[in-house]
């Protein structure tokens, strides 16, 4: 609150590493871009969790461009809901390292859903199960920071 009253910048996730979405991992080339809007880029993940896994990025680290990437990201799920491409969807953010961020750049994930895509035969499952085998601890093994557990 005390930045907010010194009108200091707030930065989201880790402050100072890149100044500028541009200077992100997310723009390095092979990277495909899915759509651009006026403060955000849609990506598809480098790692993903499913068939469709794309990341909202805003072009600066402040709390508007992330409400605009959080409101892309919640357009194109109801977007693909409606056209019954997906059957639903989850929207999140991991902030800090200790909350999962990998990339110290926010950015939110849109990961389609499917009834029974995660092999059990349920219905319906958390973000853990958007993929076959989500709820094991080898369920991110082809992320390059994955560590096994034991």
């Amino acid at each position: 609150m005390a930045q907010i009253k010194q009108n200091q910048k707030m930065t989201y996730g880790v402050p100072d590493k890149y100044h500028h979405y541009l200077e992100t991992p997310f723009m390095e080339s092979g990277n495909k871009i899915y759509k651009e809007y006026k403060n955000c880029i849609a990506i598809y993940d480098k790692y993903p969790v499913c068939t469709g896994h794309l990341l909202f990025i805003p072009k600066d680290n402040n709390a508007d461009h992330i409400q605009e990437a959080f409101k892309y990201a919640l357009e194109e799920g109801e977007f693909q809901t409606q056209n019954n491409n997906i059957n639903g969807y989850h929207l999140g953010m991991n902030m800090h390292r200790a909350g999962g961020q990998s990339v110290d750049w926010p950015h939110v994930h849109f990961i389609p859903r499917h009834y029974r895509d995660s092999g059990d035969s349920g219905d319906v499952g958390s973000v853990r199960l958007a993929r076959r085998g989500g709820k094991s601890p080898t369920s991110y093994k082809t992320h390059p920071r994955y560590k096994a557990t034991k």
